[in-house]
């Protein structure tokens, strides 16, 4: 599957993983930076793709159905030797022995520094010199990763324990995956829901606006009231960088547009 935003095409990408929500979120997050981006759903797949296209990155989860990550690296390897160093892995937990050259990411993801990574490496590539035309979500990320150490999973993680909550590993990483393929607007927001299963039970749900899915449920209320205050401060404060950083550049802030 291909994702192209119309918009000057800067790098080739791959990225294959067999979760559907976090795949199609990476690859409209790199289409929306210039990235002409093709998706798989596994390591068969992936491999195919690269018999027909050089991609300037592949961007793979390591644990797949059939056949995973390194098997994919080791094919590629053997297809385009050229693809050394152009490897991004993810997964949930370390390799005790990533394959060399390749960036090695722990998943729930950051995007903010999963595109650092694919801008590095393209840079590289092309010799380590710095494309003129710097897009406006490059100079957004690097002012991101200047100012501040923290990934924004972990921000996430953050912002929900100051409301006096602790998310699971498991939970956090279920809520970051489905937050990143969201595509409603709107304020983040707690709805109330009767539980099928017993009656007169009730489940709260954070959704944004009046959309339905939701990135995370809880049978108490508060927890999810905790999600919704977390995710509605997190997108403040990354609405304040980015007003930030477009003032630097001459651009009109996000707080301003009509």
């Amino acid at each position: 599957m291909k994702t192209t935003l119309h918009r000057a095409v800067q790098f080739s990408a791959l990225v294959v993983d067999d979760n559907y929500a976090l795949r199609e979120a990476i690859a409209r997050d790199l289409a929306r930076d210039g990235g002409d981006v093709t998706t798989a759903p596994g390591g068969l797949e992936g491999l195919e793709a690269i018999r027909g296209h050089q991609f300037d990155v592949v961007i793979t989860d390591v644990h797949m159905p059939r056949r995973g990550g390194l098997w994919l690296w080791e094919q590629a390897l053997a297809l385009q030797p050229d693809l050394r160093g152009k490897f991004v892995f993810m997964s949930s937990e370390p390799l005790p022995d990533p394959p060399s050259g390749a960036v090695f990411m722990v998943k729930p993801l950051s995007l903010a520094t999963l595109q650092s990574e694919v801008r590095s490496i393209v840079r590289g590539a092309a010799g380590a010199t710095v494309p003129a035309r710097q897009s406006a979500m490059e100079a957004r990320v690097s002012h991101r990763m200047s100012s501040e150490s923290i990934d924004v999973p972990t921000l996430l993680r953050a912002h929900i324990h100051l409301q006096g909550v602790l998310l699971t590993e498991d939970e956090l990483s279920k809520l970051w995956v489905s937050y990143l393929a969201y595509e409603a607007t709107g304020r983040w927001q707690v709805r109330e829901h009767a539980r099928v299963t017993r009656v007169g039970a009730r489940e709260y749900r954070v959704v944004r606006g009046s959309s339905i899915p939701d990135v995370y449920r809880s049978p108490e209320r508060g927890r999810a009231a905790a999600v919704e205050t977390a995710l509605n401060e997190l997108e403040s404060q990354e609405e304040s960088q980015q007003d930030i950083s477009r003032a630097s550049t001459g651009e009109p802030c996000l707080s301003t547009q009509g």
